[in-house]
Formats: structure tokens, sequence, C-alpha cells
């Protein structure tokens, strides 16, 4: 099928029953992806272990619970047998060993709340530096496109220079006058 319209031709070819691909090329991870892609990883890992930590911790805390009020009613029961009190006692340890998976699980959302929390911070300043690439390709005077490239640089390398140099570095102008000694400022 072909569709015309002004200068602008298309052409579409259909296939009956064989799907047709593209051959794409594909090109090996850099370090900074393979470095994302492990990081994510990592934190599903953490994610999926603090997840099954809550669930046993809670599934272990409550059979504690029920063994502790079946070895009441057995010791209440059975004056004589210890079957009760020893019943009590697990359900006492299995509680405590709940409740210590439950706090190391908080811990371990915790630090992944906090990861996810850095890693929103790092994104956004990706973001902004885009932003300020897309601006400043824009520009037209190459020299001053030269320096502001050079001030997102040292932005994105986390370089903080003294800020009245980086305007009057960026900002043509009169260069800053400043007080020679011996002269006077009246």
């Amino acid at each position: 099928m072909v569709q015309t319209a002004g200068e602008v031709n298309n052409v579409f070819i259909q296939s009956h029953g064989a799907a047709v691909e593209e051959n794409q090329s594909v090109r090996p991870m850099g370090l900074a992806e393979q470095r994302q892609k492990f990081h994510f990883d990592v934190l599903k890992l953490k994610m999926t272990h603090a997840q099954w930590m809550i669930f046993i911790s809670v599934f272990a805390v409550a059979a504690g619970v029920v063994a502790m009020i079946v070895g009441v009613v057995m010791a209440l029961a059975n004056t004589g047998s210890p079957h009760g009190y020893v019943t009590g006692a697990s359900g006492l340890v299995a509680s405590l060993g709940g409740g210590a998976l439950h706090r190391h699980a908080k811990r371990a959302m915790t630090d992944l709340t906090e990861a996810a929390k850095r890693n929103e911070d790092k994104i956004d300043v990706d973001h902004q530096i885009e932003v300020a690439t897309t601006l400043i390709d824009r520009v037209q005077d190459q020299a001053f496109k030269d320096r502001l490239n050079s001030a997102a640089a040292l932005k994105a390398l986390n370089i903080h220079p003294n800020p009245d140099t980086m305007f009057n570095s960026l900002l043509p102008g009169d260069p800053p006058k400043e007080i020679e000694p011996g002269d006077s400022d009246r």
C-alpha cells in the first residue's frame, strides 16, 4: 500500500503469517549502565527479602500467640502436666523471634527508603543537567556556549566554585574592578 501526501510518500509492506523484524544493532552496556542495573537488582533483592521477613515475622508472632494461649489453657486444664508450660514457653519464644524478625525487616525497609531517596535526588540532578544542556544547545554564541557547558560540567562533577567567579566568567562584560594598593576609593 502506498500513501502519498504532497512530497511525502509512505510505503507499507504487510506480511501474511510471517513476522518481519528490523535488524537492530545491539550495543554492549557501558560500565555506568551495568552498575545501575546491578544497583537496581540489589534493591529488588533487598525488597523481596524485606517483604518475606515481614510475612514470616507476622506468621511467627501469630503462631506464638496461639501457642501461648493453648499453653495457658493446657496449664489450667491439666494442673499436674508440664505440657501447658512448655507450650506456653514455646509460644513466647516464637513471638519474641517474630518480633526480632519484624524489627530486622523494618530496618531493611528503612534502608531501602533511604536508597530510594538518594536515587531520586540523583535522578533530579540528572534531569536538571539534561534541561540545562538542552537550553545551552539553543545558544548561538559558541564561546558563550562553551563557558555554559563548562559550568554544567562542573555541576555534573559536583564541583562548586565561587559563585562570584562563575558569574564573572560566564557573563561577559566589564572585568570586575579591584582596588589596587595606594588607591583611595572616595
